[in-house]
């Protein structure tokens, strides 16, 4: 059984009104870094489960409110609040204030109200039993406020450290509403100071997060209506309960059984009192901090090593234990989020959805901090990630059991396998690692190491892991098969309307079908030299036209204000009469203005399988880059979307004038460009919109190959186009006439 304490004292941003959570106090005792770094230390590091082995939950909201059972977590939760074991009687509690500046302390308590409304285990209570059950109705929630403003400073303090120290430490009655309590204190007439006190036997850190984000946006727009929760946790826990006759759970199952009989013990600790004989348990938490400069210097160590911060911290959590503990070997119990992906909505509903690891650290052996620090990550990935990765690797090479160790070549995998392979890591971890990583050390070990050191350190919590009410998360489909099933669909139609059709007169099929020739994409190109004729041609439709007194091009733009650029990276001999190098279009004079001699890029920006061979065929590649500058001022937010929508319209004119000038096009989807982007000269505001390889026209080329059944490129990864860093420009291109 796991019960443990948990309090939070820490500097929380004001909240003034409207402007909330965005400044940072420091009146708060005990300072917790800043709201960004909290949630960024509580959240989960590992992947969530994926929906691909899993049914979709079909909510049953005719039975919400009927008595479901506890998870495990909560079980022990709710047993640690007894005094069946020693040190019991305290809850799994957290609790918080944040200063506030001109809170509407009225219009704040409607917002809780309305949070209390939304999330049904807000309304939750625990039978004695040990069943939980949403309550249908429950009285409206009143903030109770304490008027200090009238008192000295130290009568103030004091009265604010005993509210502290007793609702940091409350024991809520679980089979009663609310699990939690909030007061006010007022302690000038413009500033409040909010107590917050939460069981978590209805909530995990994840869910609190997301309840003040919640908070926030009801705060700031009173006329917010969020999309309805369908799913409920009774839905989700009794869906869960199902799922332990599916196999995936029963290997697990055998795992930590098999392991049982080896498996050390926890920490045997020196105690100065025999835990039996303490009648009444109080805990105290205890915090360090690091600067950030020390901070950002211990990342970057751990980097160059291969570790993640984490590793690091446990490994030094663990070396303190080894002074005090009794055995070199023992185990500790980790806490992790877990939240199946069993219905769309599973990320956006509170409950607590935390789950456990057992890690058992080994410090037998005389090794280094470093060593020990590898060591200690690799086990914990082995434990949890590389078994997963085991599991889906035998599946789709359908073999029996991979160990982790395994090198999946030498067990038959091919080039193919390899794509199913990352496929289905894309789907379980939402991270697709590129093919390099893979061929290097095919096995889940490795692979393993390089999700968990992503997932860590590239995942920022905001857009990764509170979604907002727009936000739906789907399963990209990689697999060949399924994309052609999906194609065959033809979802983009609409099929609803019983209407009789107005019938239009006959489509020229026979014209569509040579336009479609002419548009089409071309993956292999000739190695013969383009003609500067043909290539000036070419461009000639970016060029700018004087019509009426007024700058016109072939395609539209957002307010006539064209911020889309074209920028041509030139291979050595393969244009005629124009050296290698990258050039700037201009479209003003028709001609290019070199930004660097580079001739062949770094093939590494490219994917390993699909378009690394297309860009060796090829002759040149085009850039579209935006420069956000030339249209925020117009259209501010919307200025991405503007230069998203130009840069088609001039993907689909340059595709529709290629072969007419014996010239094929191929769309790149996905491009490394953050590590060529020095190369082009750019200052800040730049952004990379499209790409394309292009070449010569081949005599006899077939370009429908199977490739076109692995890989769309018609997709824009833009997580890996933008351009993070500003680059300062230079003036010193020289001009080419075409």
């Amino acid at each position: 059984f796991c019960y443990y304490f948990t309090e939070y004292f820490y500097s929380y941003p004001n909240w003034d009104a409207p402007d909330i959570l965005t400044k940072t106090s420091s009146k708060t005792s005990n300072n917790f870094n800043n709201e960004e770094n909290f949630e960024q230390d509580i959240i989960n590091q590992f992947p969530s489960e994926s929906n691909s082995t899993y049914p979709t939950i079909i909510p049953n909201p005719s039975e919400k409110h009927l008595s479901f059972p506890l998870n495990s977590i909560q079980q022990a939760y709710w047993i640690g609040r007894t005094n069946v074991f020693s040190l019991g009687q305290v809850s799994t509690h957290g609790y918080h204030e944040i200063e506030t500046d001109n809170l509407d302390l009225d219009k704040f308590t409607l917002c809780w109200q309305k949070l209390i409304e939304r999330h049904d285990m807000l309304r939750a209570i625990i039978s004695e039993d040990g069943e939980q059950q949403i309550l249908t109705d429950v009285p409206a929630y009143e903030i109770p406020l304490l008027d200090l403003s009238g008192q000295t400073a130290e009568e103030k303090e004091k009265q604010l450290l005993g509210i502290r120290q007793q609702m940091s430490h409350q024991l809520l009655t679980a089979d009663e509403f609310p699990l939690f309590e909030i007061r006010a204190s007022k302690i000038t007439a413009h500033k409040i100071r909010l107590h917050f006190s939460f069981d978590f036997l209805i909530m995990d850190g994840y869910s609190y997060l997301l309840i003040f984000k919640e908070l926030e946006q009801f705060y700031q727009n009173q006329d917010l209506v969020l999309p309805k929760l369908e799913l409920s946790f009774r839905d989700y826990i009794l869906a869960e309960r199902n799922l332990i006759t599916s196999s995936s759970y029963q290997e697990v199952r055998q795992y930590w059984l098999n392991r049982l009989d080896n498996l050390a013990s926890a920490p045997q600790l020196p105690l100065t009192k025999n835990p039996e004989e303490i009648k009444k348990s109080h805990f105290v938490g205890y915090h360090g901090k690091l600067s950030a400069v020390n901070w950002q210097k211990l990342k970057l160590k751990a980097t160059q090593i291969n570790l993640t911060p984490s590793g690091i911290l446990l490994t030094a959590f663990s070396d303190v234990l080894k002074i005090w503990t009794k055995a070199p070997n023992f185990t500790l119990n980790l806490t992790f989020f877990k939240r199946l992906s069993l219905h769309p909505q599973v990320n956006q509903i509170v409950g607590d959805f935390t789950s456990l690891i057992l890690l058992e650290v080994n410090q037998s052996k005389n090794n280094t901090f470093e060593k020990r620090s590898q060591l200690l990550q690799e086990q914990l990935w082995q434990v949890d990630i590389a078994n997963k990765i085991s599991h889906l690797v035998s599946q789709v090479l359908n073999i029996d059991q991979i160990e982790a160790d395994v090198d999946w070549l030498s067990v038959g995998a091919t080039s193919v396998d390899m794509i199913r392979i990352a496929n289905r890591l894309e789907q379980e971890f939402d991270y697709r690692p590129d093919f390099d990583q893979l061929y290097r050390q095919p096995n889940a070990i490795a692979t393993a190491q390089i999700i968990a050191y992503q997932s860590e350190l590239n995942s920022p919590l905001k857009t990764a892991n509170i979604p907002t009410q727009h936000q739906v998360k789907y399963q990209i489909i990689k697999d060949p098969q399924q994309r052609k099933q999906l194609k065959a669909q033809q979802l983009g139609l609409r099929k609803d309307l019983d209407s009789l059709p107005l019938k239009l007169s006959q489509a020229d099929t026979k014209q569509l079908k040579s336009e479609y020739h002419e548009r089409s994409t071309v993956r292999k190109f000739s190695t013969q030299r383009i003609s500067q004729e043909n290539f000036s041609q070419f461009m000639a439709c970016f060029s700018q036209i004087d019509f009426k007194n007024q700058a016109k091009y072939l395609y539209a733009s957002a307010g006539g204000l064209y911020p889309v650029r074209v920028y041509i990276q030139i291979k050595p001999d393969r244009i005629e009469g124009i050296e290698a190098g990258i050039y700037y279009y201009h479209p003003q004079k028709h001609d290019l203005a070199k930004v660097s001699d580079v001739g062949e890029l770094d093939e590494s920006i490219h994917e390993r399988l699909i378009n690394r061979p297309i860009y060796h065929s090829s002759a040149f590649s085009i850039f579209l880059i935006g420069q956000t500058k030339a249209i925020k001022p117009m259209y501010g937010q919307l200025a991405r979307d503007f230069c998203l929508l130009e840069a088609g319209y001039m993907a689909q004119l340059m595709m529709s004038k290629s072969k007419e000038n014996n010239l094929g096009l191929c769309p790149i989807g996905t491009l490394k460009f953050d590590k060529i982007q020095n190369l082009f000269q750019l200052d800040e505001g730049h952004l990379l919109l499209h790409s394309f390889q292009g070449g010569k026209l081949k005599d006899h080329s077939d370009n429908n190959e199977i490739i076109n059944a692995v890989y769309d490129f018609d997709s824009i990864n833009q997580s890996d186009m933008s351009l993070p860093t500003p680059i300062n420009s230079k003036d010193n291109r020289e001009e080419i006439e075409i």
